[in-house]
């Protein structure tokens, strides 16, 4: 996670002690850490500074991390958010699943999760500053050639799978539609009727080449691959 020193996180937290506690953390693994205390700070904080991530805590005066993370989430689909909360009620979950989530962390917080948190956290920045994206310690994508590696032997990929991964991985940690699958696949067909099967078919045989349990369904909506 060294490459962390290289970024930058806002860090929004109202309860003194655990604020003290997990900025001490913080300052080891990040650049800078930008500590406010509630929800209004947080997103000012967000606009005036260069915040590469952000971490929120849900229960805040003025503003709530969520209502912060979804004013952040319709400004910017790609900066990595975390959120902290004391609740565990089904609501807030199903809120909080929607604004693709780097984690949403239950406090107090387990070492190894929130370990695990700063790890995923390095992976999404360093994919994105890098001309390599990695999907896992083995599997690697070079954005240069458009080729997909496992230990560094290529695999084979149709023109139909190279393009849906593509599209995958440009919007990592986002759920893409059936439909901008379909236009973006399927470009030079527009006169042919492309199906929901044909996608189903093509992330089915796309699926047997990526990582296990890397690319998720979303009921009704589309894939994210996370």
């Amino acid at each position: 996670m060294e490459n962390l020193k290289k970024y930058n996180i806002i860090y929004a937290e109202d309860e003194t002690i655990i604020r003290l506690n997990v900025t001490h953390i913080l300052e080891q693994y990040f650049k800078q850490v930008i500590v406010v205390t509630n929800g209004e700070e947080a997103l000012k904080a967000y606009r005036s500074e260069k915040a590469d991530v952000l971490m929120l805590d849900i229960s805040m005066p003025i503003k709530t991390g969520l209502e912060v993370a979804k004013i952040v989430r319709e400004e910017n689909e790609e900066i990595p958010i975390i959120l902290l909360t004391a609740l565990s009620d089904r609501e807030t979950l199903l809120n909080a699943v929607e604004l693709n989530l780097v984690k949403y962390l239950l406090k107090p917080m387990q070492d190894e999760a929130f370990m695990i948190t700063l790890q995923k956290v390095s992976k999404i920045l360093q994919n994105r500053d890098s001309n390599t994206f990695w999907l896992t310690s083995d599997y690697c994508w070079n954005r240069s050639i458009h080729t997909l590696f496992y230990k560094k032997e290529e695999i084979y990929l149709t023109h139909k799978e190279r393009s849906l991964l593509e599209l995958l991985i440009n919007s990592y940690n986002q759920t893409v539609s059936y439909e901008d699958i379909m236009v973006h696949v399927w470009i030079d067909e527009f006169e042919r009727e492309i199906t929901i099967d044909s996608v189903k078919k093509l992330v089915s045989s796309l699926r047997k080449k990526i990582p296990q349990n890397s690319l998720r369904n979303i009921y009704g909506r589309g894939y994210l691959l996370k």
